[in-house]
């Protein structure tokens, strides 16, 4: 199904049905970022070739809110026409993919949530540890694209990863020390989620703009 069909279904026009696909990719950068939102997923590390190209395009990067007002903003507001997203045909897949090469200054070793799949209007815990190889301080970045499918771009934007960190008050805050990380947060998603297909790419770098990090996340919210 049709980001304009689920429009029409939910009795939605196409603009807002667009606008609120934004808002939940919005919600997956926060995830990818700072991790008080989530998804539920089985981590599977997978390394690329050192000639993999790098998106590290800086043009046409949009002005943004931080990640953690426009998360709060998507799990707010995020409610639409008839639709029943408790119909309990309606199957999440995720899937989370470490890009990274062997170089990076993070290296991601797993990341898990419960429920899986996730619950629209229920608690999630989400749990991840990693490795930092090398001090993170300020002025660290990451380039985010959020596509409706595998084509249609939502978001492009950069985010300065330390003052995201701190305005979400996260465990974790810059300088970063090198060392190994476990992570626990817990987040209650909305009860409307649109049924689509979603695709986070966010590729982070040092201050010194070295590679740091390189995520990839695909969200399925499908009616079957």
């Amino acid at each position: 199904m049709d980001i304009t069909s689920e429009g029409r279904r939910s009795g939605c026009s196409g603009d807002q049905m667009m606008r609120r696909a934004a808002d939940l990719g919005h919600a997956l950068a926060v995830s990818l970022l700072i991790l008080p939102s989530s998804s539920a997923l089985q981590f599977k590390s997978k390394l690329v070739n050192d000639q993999a190209q790098r998106w590290k395009d800086q043009s046409n990067v949009l002005q943004s809110d931080s990640l953690a007002q426009l998360s709060n903003k998507f799990m707010k507001n995020l409610q639409y026409g008839n639709s029943d997203s408790r119909d309990p045909s309606a199957q999440t897949v995720l899937t989370f993919d470490d890009c990274g090469n062997p170089g990076d200054a993070v290296t991601i070793e797993s990341f898990e949530v419960e429920p899986n799949p996730p619950e629209p209007g229920q608690k999630l815990i989400i749990r991840a540890s990693g490795t930092v190889h090398q001090l993170i301080e300020d002025g660290a970045y990451a380039n985010v694209v959020v596509k409706l499918g595998s084509y249609i771009k939502l978001i492009q934007k950069r985010f300065d990863i330390c003052e995201e960190l701190s305005k979400a008050n996260a465990t974790l805050q810059c300088p970063i020390e090198p060392g190994h990380y476990d992570i626990v947060q817990e987040v209650k998603l909305p009860k409307e989620i649109p049924h689509a297909k979603y695709k986070v790419e966010a590729r982070a770098f040092t201050q010194d703009d070295d590679d740091m990090a390189c995520t990839d996340i695909v969200l399925d919210f499908l009616k079957s």
